[in-house]
């Protein structure tokens, strides 16, 4: 789970979340428009920071900022190197 992963949700928007050892995650999105989100290198800003925990066969984390918002949830299956990410085949989540 510790690393920076890539996201391409079900909504077409490309996500960069770094999970830390001391269970704090960072989410970021692409700088602009123009940039290749697929590179390592590409510009990403960040957007906002949560905590996360292991509950079961899931990955659970919560906004930082909003830690009363719904929890997210993130089947552990799913932190493999380019498999469906959801229920959209077409979709992603994989270790940059």
């Amino acid at each position: 789970m510790v690393g920076r992963w890539q996201c391409n949700p079900r909504n077409g928007a490309v996500w960069r979340i770094t999970f830390s050892r001391d269970h704090t995650a960072v989410f970021s999105l692409p700088h602009d428009d123009s940039v290749d989100a697929n590179k390592r290198d590409a510009k990403f800003d960040r957007s906002f920071k949560a905590t996360w925990w292991i509950d079961g066969d899931q990955l659970v984390y919560a906004d930082a900022d909003q830690p009363t918002k719904e929890k997210a949830k993130i089947k552990l299956s799913e932190f493999k190197t380019a498999t469906p990410f959801g229920s959209d085949p077409n979709a992603y989540l994989e270790r940059m």
